[in-house]
C-alpha cells in the first residue's frame, strides 16, 4: 500500500502478518502504531520459497499485501474462508489489477467443515456480435490487444454467487478492504516490474494506464519506460466503481450504471461486449462437484473443464500408479515421470475435448478412473519420451494465461478455498474503460477466426479451455493441503512437483516448493520441457532429456530473474500435531501471508 489504509470502523486488521517484501512491511508497521510492529515478522525477498509462522486461527496467501491484509480481516471480524477468499480476490483487482480483477475470471474449488465440496466458475464468454472479419484484419502480423481481444468478464459474478451461497458476511463489507486498497494504491513489486517493459507498446495505447505505468525515460524506440520499482499506483476511477459496486450489490455490474458504462466505453473503443452479454452472465454460474482423484491415500480436489483440473488430476493418478518408490527422490526420474505424467493427460483431455467430465458415480468418465491411470502408467519409460505417434492429439492449450493471481484460505473451522484468477495475459488487453478504472481480459487474443473446425474457434457465446489448476488435499475428508499457482499450461506440473516432495519426498512444505523443478508446457510457445538448473539437476540431465527424445529442452538457471516462469506457489498445509495452519509464498513470485491475530468466539 502506498500509505495508511483508511479506517472504516474497527481497525483495518490486527493480525499477524508475514511479508516477503519487507519496504512494504514496514510502512504498515509503522502506519499501524505502537504495539502492531511487535506481530509483524519482516522477510527479505528471497528467490527461494519461505515457511511463514504458523497460525491456528486461520490463513491467507495471495500475491499482494493489500489483499492477505483483507482476507485476514475477513477472518479476524468472524467471517469463514469463503468471505476470506471473496474479500481477497476482490482485492486483488485493486493490489495486483496486472495479474486479476473484476475485468476477468474467477476458478475456485471449496471444502467445507460440514464435508461439502464444491467448484465455481463462470468461464467468460465471447460475445455473441464477434466481428471475426475484423478480428482477423486486426491479428494480421500482430499480437490484439486493447478492447477488441475481450471476452465478457465474469468475476464479479463467481464471487459473488459464491459469497451469497457459502459465505457469512455482507457483500459490502467483504468489498471494504477492496475498496480501502483502491483508494490508497499499491506499489509496483519486482515480479511486476518485468512485464511493464515487456508490456509498455500495449499500455501506452491506454490513456487510463500509460500514465501511471510508463513514466520513465524514452529510449530509442520513442516509448516511454517503465515507472520506477516502487512507484505508488492509484487508479481513482476503480476506487470509485469498486464503492459503487459495494453499495449496489454485483448486480450492479450486470445490469446497472456499471454495466452501462462499460458496454458504452468497449463499444466506443471498437470492441465488441454489450449490455446483453454482461445480463446473461449470472446466470452462467456454474456451481458443480469438483473434479476428484486419489494420490497415496489422499484426495486431490480440483475444477472440472473447460478449467485444467483434470489434468492435474489424471496426472496425479498416473503417478499414483508408477508408484512411490520411483518418486521417492529429486532429480531426473522423478521429474520426467512427472512430465510424461502431464502429457498423457493433456493428450486424453484434448482427445474429449467439448465432452462432460463426470467426476464420481457410476457414470463417472473413464479417464478419472485409477484403471485408465494404472494403462497409462504402462507406457511410461524411464528411458525415453512418449513419441507423439503413441500419445496421439497433444493439441496445446491455446489460452496462454500469464495474467493470474492465486489465493489460498483456511479457517480455525477447517473451510479451505483454493482460488485462481486470470485476466488471460499479464495487464489483460492492456485497457481499462475510462470511467471505470479495471483491466479488461485478453481471453480473445489466441483464438481462432478462420477455422471453424478448430476447438479453439471464435464462436459467440463460447469459451476457450483454460489450465487454471486450484488444488485441494484431503486426508481422510479432512484437508492437509491448499495450492495454487499462475503458469499457464505449466501449472499442473508445476503443482505435482510440490505434492510429489510432500508426499513421496517426505518433504516439508517449504523444502517441497523450493525444490528446483522439471515442468512440462504446451501451449502455443511449446511443447516444451522446461528444466529449472541447480542441484540436484545437472548439464547431464538435459543431455539425457534430448537423448530421450523430447523434442525441446528449455533450460535456466537458477535463480535468475526469469524463475517465475517456473510458478509462484501459494499454498496453505496443515500441520495436525499443532494443529495450525502453515503458509507459504514462493519467492519465484511475490507472495503474502496473513493469519488474524484473533477471531471472535462463536455465537451462542
Amino acid at each position: 500500500m502506498c500509505g495508511a489504509l483508511r479506517r472504516r470502523g474497527r481497525p483495518a486488521v490486527g493480525g499477524l502478518l508475514v511479508l516477503l517484501a519487507f519496504p512494504l512491511a514496514r510502512t504498515r508497521a509503522a502506519a499501524d502504531g505502537p504495539g502492531e510492529a511487535e506481530r509483524v515478522r519482516i522477510l527479505e525477498q528471497s528467490i527461494r520459497p519461505r515457511s511463514v509462522v504458523s497460525s491456528p486461527l486461520g490463513m491467507v496467501v495471495t500475491s499482494s499485501p493489500e489483499a492477505s491484509w483483507a482476507g485476514a480481516r475477513m477472518l479476524e471480524a468472524g467471517g469463514n474462508a469463503v468471505d476470506a477468499a471473496v474479500a481477497a480476490a476482490f482485492a486483488l483487482t485493486a493490489a495486483d489489477p496486472g495479474g486479476s480483477g473484476l475485468g476477468g475470471q474467477t476458478w475456485l474449488v471449496l471444502h467445507l467443515a460440514s464435508g461439502e465440496e464444491r467448484a465455481i466458475l463462470c468461464p467468460a464468454p465471447v460475445p455473441l456480435r464477434i466481428d471475426r472479419r475484423r478480428l482477423r484484419a486486426a491479428q494480421e502480423g500482430a499480437d490484439l490487444w486493447g478492447p477488441m481481444a475481450a471476452a465478457v468478464p465474469t468475476t464479479v459474478a463467481t464471487l459473488a454467487h459464491a459469497l451469497r451461497t457459502y459465505g457469512t458476511k455482507p457483500f459490502a463489507e467483504v468489498l471494504a478492504p477492496a475498496v480501502e486498497a483502491a483508494e490508497s494504491g499499491y506499489r509496483t513489486q519486482s515480479f511486476e516490474h518485468p512485464y511493464l517493459g515487456d508490456y509498455r507498446r500495449r499500455l501506452f495505447d491506454s490513456d487510463v494506464l500509460y500514465p501511471v505505468y510508463l513514466t520513465g525515460p524514452a529510449d530509442d524506440s520513442g516509448f516511454p519506460g517503465p515507472a520506477p520499482l516502487g512507484t505508488c499506483v492509484r487508479l481513482p476511477n476503480l476506487a470509485r466503481t469498486l464503492a459503487r459496486l459495494a453499495e449496489r450489490g454485483p448486480e450492479d455490474f450486470y445490469e446497472g450504471e456499471i454495466a452501462a458504462t462499460l458496454a458504452r466505453e468497449v463499444l466506443a473503443a471498437g470492441g465488441f461486449l454489450t449490455r446483453g452479454d454482461l445480463a446473461r452472465v449470472p446466470g452462467r454460474v456454474l456451481d458443480l462437484t469438483p473434479v476428484r482423484g486419489s494420490y497415496r491415500g489422499l484426495t486431490a480436489l480440483s475444477v472440472p473443464a473447460p478449467g485444467g483440473g483434470g489434468v492435474l488430476v489424471m496426472a496425479l493418478q498416473v503417478l499414483d500408479a508408477l508408484g512411490a518408490e520411483r518418486l521417492a527422490e529429486a532429480g531426473l526420474s522423478r521429474g520426467q515421470a512427472i512430465v510424461e505424467a502431464v502429457r498423457v493427460a493433456r493428450a486424453e483431455t484434448a482427445a474429449h475435448r467439448g465432452q462432460p467430465e463426470v467426476p464420481d458415480g457410476p457414470l463417472r468418465s473413464e479417464w478419472l478412473s485409477p484403471a485408465w491411470a494404472e494403462r497409462q502408467a504402462r507406457r511410461i519409460r524411464a528411458d525415453r519420451a512418449l513419441p507423439p505417434s503413441e500419445l496421439g492429439d497433444e493439441r496445446p492449450f491455446a489460452a496462454g494465461i500469464r495474467g493470474t493471481s492465486h489465493v489460498s484460505v483456511a479457517d480455525a473451522q477447517g473451510n479451505v478455498v483454493s482460488l485462481t484468477q486470470t485476466l488471460g495475459r499479464y495487464y489483460g488487453a492492456a485497457w481499462a474503460a475510462p470511467g471505470l478504472g479495471f483491466l479488461l481480459n485478453a481471453f480473445l487474443e489466441p483464438l481462432v477466426s478462420d477455422d471453424p473446425a478448430s476447438a479453439e474457434y471464435l464462436k459467440a457465446g463460447g469459451a476457450a479451455q483454460m489450465p487454471v489448476s486450484p488444488l485441494l488435499l484431503l486426508r481422510d475428508g479432512r484437508p492437509v493441503l491448499v495450492a495454487g499457482v499462475p503458469g499457464s499450461s505449466r501449472i499442473p506440473s508445476i503443482l505435482l512437483n510440490l505434492v510429489v516432495g510432500l508426499v513421496d519426498g517426505g518433504d516439508g512444505i517449504a523444502a517441497a516448493a523450493a525444490r528446483p523443478r522439471m515442468i512440462w508446457e504446451d501451449d502455443l510457445a511449446g511443447p516444451r520441457v522446461m528444466l529449472e538448473l541447480a542441484p540436484p539437476f545437472t548439464e547431464r540431465d538435459v543431455a539425457a532429456l534430448e537423448a530421450m527424445g523430447y523434442p525441446k529442452v528449455w533450460v535456466l538457471r537458477a535463480p535468475s530473474r526469469d524463475s517465475g516462469v517456473f510458478g509462484g506457489i501459494n499454498g496453505i498445509a496443515r500441520d495436525e500435531a499443532r494443529g495450525s495452519w502453515t503458509g507459504i509464498v514462493d519467492g519465484r513470485r511475490a507472495g503474502f501471508a496473513a493469519a488474524p491475530a484473533r477471531v471472535p468466539p462463536p455465537a451462542r
